[in-house]
């Protein structure tokens, strides 16, 4: 499957999970309910501007979005240690609840055990 029919079904997944019809989901958008069956379709994709909209309303990574994350409920966070940049995942839930220090204190422990 590629990248734009991932993104056209979990658009219409993640739109009926919030019981929401496309008319509603422009409205939260600001865009027009055609732009959101387009994208449903599969016959435009959202710029970056509008995929991270939809990302915060359905309350998901861009990642999940576009198929580059099976996992709707964890956010994936760059982080620069020592000049090399990482990417962590790890959920939401227990991301949002870190303070920056304490991101990079995981994000460095994460790597350490892997590293091992």
């Amino acid at each position: 499957m590629n990248m734009n029919d991932v993104l056209k079904n979990r658009l219409k997944e993640e739109r009926l999970r919030l019981g929401l019809n496309q008319n509603e989901l422009a409205l939260k958008l600001g865009t027009t309910n055609r732009s959101i069956s387009n994208y449903e379709k599969g016959d435009r994709e959202p710029n970056i501007d509008m995929l991270n909209k939809l990302a915060d309303v359905f309350d998901c990574s861009v990642d999940y979005l576009v198929g580059r994350s099976p996992h709707r409920d964890y956010s994936i966070e760059k982080m620069n240690i020592d000049g090399t940049d990482y990417y962590v995942g790890i959920k939401k839930e227990a991301m949002n609840k870190l303070t920056p220090e304490q991101k990079l204190e995981l994000a460095k422990e994460l790597i350490n055990d892997t590293v091992k």
